[in-house]
């Protein structure tokens, strides 16, 4: 977990960096340091992102350690520093980086002490050529988490924006990506394109909810009674009391086996980890939850 004590260590455009895990270890302390293309916890090591993506700086000691960090920028070779960070031991922490230029950077950390170098990492900032389903997600969540740095993703969410189709405008994907700020959970949609080497997003919906159970609306038509923890589906096109009038009556009446729920709106392909529903026979009722633990419960 990134400890709420982030600090900000360079402002400058936006930028992305990929980056690969430095590991050391000093007389007295093991060190982890990377550089992520994102701000959240589980950004992974990278060493080249494309224009548009949050980088940040990660470092976690195995003691408390104080630490200076730089950042080494390309030619005219010149670094910009943030001295003093206090990091308490085994905890994660982050210094937020905003870049204005494409190419070449190291990120430095040294003892605050006597300026031993305890790790450096090195990485690449480039032009997004193309809108590819991984690029698209991680631009997606790095919008997300400049607007929100507090937004925590679902390790089991997967790609947030999963395919790419190609239009009379030109290639284009789909965007739905659930997160969590403090107790409040969010679902958010837009659309990505390719402009001028930068992935662009054009927003779509956003629902908000509270991980509670709570009595959701069914249509006049449709009997019983539903729950959800999920806003009853707030933020997509399909909410749960569709997915009992569409699909999981027809299938009760008609004594079927239970099978998978999920979108069927366009470009819903590819959202298995919070677009399919997998359901179970629970007393009087029948529960569905995806892979991110959205849940909803029908009574008939």
């Amino acid at each position: 977990m990134v400890s709420g004590r982030s600090r900000l260590f360079l402002l400058a455009v936006v930028a992305v960096a990929t980056v690969g895990l430095c590991s050391t270890a000093t007389a007295s302390a093991s060190v982890e340091a990377y550089v992520g293309c994102s701000h959240d916890a589980s950004a992974q090591p990278a060493h080249s992102c494309h224009k548009g993506a949050s980088l940040g700086a990660f470092f976690r000691s195995s003691t408390d350690t104080e630490y200076d960090i730089c950042l080494v920028m390309p030619a005219p070779a010149k670094s910009v520093c943030a001295e003093n960070q206090v990091a308490a031991a085994n905890t994660l922490y982050l210094n937020p980086i905003t870049l204005s230029a494409l190419g070449d950077y190291s990120v430095v950390w040294k003892a605050s002490e006597d300026g031993t170098e305890l790790a450096s990492w090195h990485f690449k900032l480039v032009a997004a050529t193309a809108l590819t389903p991984a690029a698209a997600s991680a631009a997606f969540r790095a919008l997300i988490s400049r607007r929100s740095p507090r937004a925590v993703f679902p390790r089991k969410e997967g790609k947030v924006c999963p395919k790419v189709y190609k239009g009379s405008e030109g290639k284009i994907s789909f965007c739905f990506a659930e997160y969590r700020i403090g107790r409040t959970w969010h679902l958010e949609g837009a659309s990505a394109s390719l402009e001028a080497g930068e992935i662009r997003f054009r927003r779509g919906s956003h629902g908000r909810w509270r991980r509670k159970w709570r009595r959701c609306r069914l249509p006049r038509r449709v009997p019983g009674k539903l729950f959800a923890n999920n806003g009853c589906g707030k933020g997509t096109i399909e909410n749960d009391a569709h997915f009992v009038e569409a699909e999981l009556l027809g299938n009760i009446r008609s004594g079927h086996p239970l099978r998978p729920i999920g979108w069927q709106f366009t470009f819903s392909a590819g959202f298995g980890s919070i677009g399919i529903y997998h359901g179970h026979r629970k007393g009087s009722g029948y529960v569905f939850t995806n892979a991110v633990g959205d849940s909803f419960r029908y009574v008939p």
